[in-house]
């Protein structure tokens, strides 16, 4: 499946898991989005979510996401796998990293910095004594 999971199953479960926290995401714009506060701008709140309609389902903006870590494939590609421009997949790609780091967090395991540090020394210790 080139997403890095095991299966298909694994890979609905995950999405399963995930999806109902999806309507929150915000997608990712830009690193120089530059806001005027000049003009108040008054907004009314409207229940449909505004903005131009996802040109993916949020399953396919995982997988798009999913293979992109796993195969290390360019935008040019999976732009034309999926059949969306170079610019969204990059959108998706960037929403998506930062969505998942926050929600898989607690999946993660960070030793103690003291443990990897003796485990660095140790291994520069043995690579220095077979030389």
């Amino acid at each position: 499946m080139n997403t890095c999971l095991p299966n298909k199953s694994t890979l609905l479960s995950l999405f399963k898991f995930l999806e109902p926290k999806t309507n929150r995401m915000r997608y990712w714009e830009g690193s120089e989005k530059v806001i005027s506060t000049k003009v108040p701008r008054h907004y009314k709140k409207l229940s449909k979510k505004s903005g131009p309609e996802k040109k993916l389902c949020t399953l396919d903006e995982l997988v798009l996401t999913l293979m992109k870590l796993r195969l290390d494939i360019n935008f040019e590609f999976l732009a034309d796998l999926f059949g969306v421009s170079q610019g969204t997949c990059s959108k998706i790609f960037n929403t998506w990293i930062k969505f998942l780091s926050k929600e898989l967090r607690p999946l993660i395991f960070w030793p103690d910095k003291d443990i990897v540090r003796k485990i660095t020394t140790s291994l520069i210790i043995k690579t220095v004594c077979k030389t």
